[in-house]
C-alpha cells in the first residue's frame, strides 16, 4: 500500500479545494487512512461522483475456529477490531440508541414546526430572492447609461458629467431601497 498524502496536497495536486476534499471526506466520498492520511492513487479519478462505503459487517470472512477457548477470543478480537476501525463505527447500548433516535425525531419535528412557522427558510428559496433582488440592482444600474448620455453630451467638464452620473447612481439606489421598504410592509 502506498504512503498516504494530506489532504492539502491531495487538493493542490487534483486541483481543487482544500474545503471540497474535507467535505468529501466527511460525506464518505473519500475515506482516508487510520493516520488520516489519504491514497494519492485517487488523485485525478471520478472520487467526487461517488462515495466509497466501508465494507458491511456481513463482508467479513468467516473462519473456522477450534473450540479452544483462547482460539475464539483470539477470534473475537480481530472481529472486534475490524469493525472498531471502521470510520462509521460508534457502539451504542440499546439505551443510548433509542435516546439518540428520540432525539433526531425531536429535532427533526423542531424543524418542520421552525419551517412552517417561517422561522427558517429553505436555502432554495433565499438563493432565488437574491438572484431577483441583484436581476434588479443590475438591470437599474445599466439603465443608467441610456437616462444619462443625452444630458451628458452637452456638458463642459468632466466634473459636470461626473456630477452627473453620481447624482444618478444615488437617485437609482435610493430607488432600489425603497423597493426593498415596501416589500416589507
Amino acid at each position: 500500500m502506498s504512503e498516504g498524502i494530506s489532504q492539502r496536497e491531495f487538493a493542490r495536486r487534483d486541483q481543487c479545494d482544500e474545503k471540497l476534499v474535507r467535505r468529501k471526506v466527511t460525506q464518505g466520498y473519500l475515506i482516508p487512512n487510520a493516520d488520516g492520511t489519504l491514497d494519492p492513487g485517487l488523485v485525478g479519478t471520478d472520487w467526487r461522483k461517488r462515495p466509497k462505503k466501508p465494507a458491511p459487517i456481513a463482508d467479513i470472512e468467516p473462519e473456522i475456529v477450534e473450540a479452544d477457548e483462547d482460539a475464539v477470543d483470539a477470534h473475537a478480537e480481530r472481529i472486534a477490531s475490524q469493525l472498531v476501525t471502521s470510520p462509521d463505527f460508534v457502539m451504542l447500548s440499546e439505551a443510548q440508541a433509542k435516546q439518540k433516535k428520540e432525539n433526531y425525531l425531536a429535532l427533526l419535528k423542531q424543524l418542520e414546526y421552525d419551517v412552517k412557522s417561517g422561522a427558517v427558510v429553505l436555502v432554495e428559496d433565499v438563493a432565488s430572492a437574491v438572484v431577483a433582488e441583484f436581476a434588479r440592482v443590475r438591470n437599474k444600474l445599466l439603465s443608467i447609461p441610456t437616462r444619462v448620455a443625452p444630458r451628458a453630451s452637452i456638458l463642459k467638464t468632466a466634473n459636470e458629467v461626473k456630477s452627473l452620473l453620481e447624482a444618478e447612481i444615488v437617485l437609482a439606489l435610493q430607488e432600489l431601497s425603497y423597493d426593498v421598504q415596501a416589500d416589507q410592509i
